[in-house]
């Protein structure tokens, strides 16, 4: 069996993506920037928030409501990341 991978179009301003839509226009999420990209909200009003660390990387992705959605802890061991 194959697989049917969805297309994704930017909407761009210079070298930034405002927003990602499907091959019909349709908009799947749109990015939000503060000083740099703090989330994305996607169609359906779902927001995402990302909490970064002193290097930029991804610590913590939040809810609206201040709820995690996802706590990302990346250990190098033998230069290898691990995620847990």
């Amino acid at each position: 069996m194959g697989t049917t991978l969805n297309k994704e179009y930017y909407i761009m301003d210079g070298n930034t993506i405002l927003a990602v839509t499907d091959e019909n226009g349709a908009i799947q999420h749109w990015n939000l920037y503060g000083n740099e990209l703090v989330g994305r909200q996607k169609a359906n009003s779902d927001r995402r928030f990302y909490i970064y660390d002193h290097l930029g990387s991804t610590r913590q992705v939040c809810l609206l409501h201040n709820s995690y959605f996802q706590f990302i802890r990346l250990v190098l061991l033998l230069g290898i990341f691990l995620d847990f």
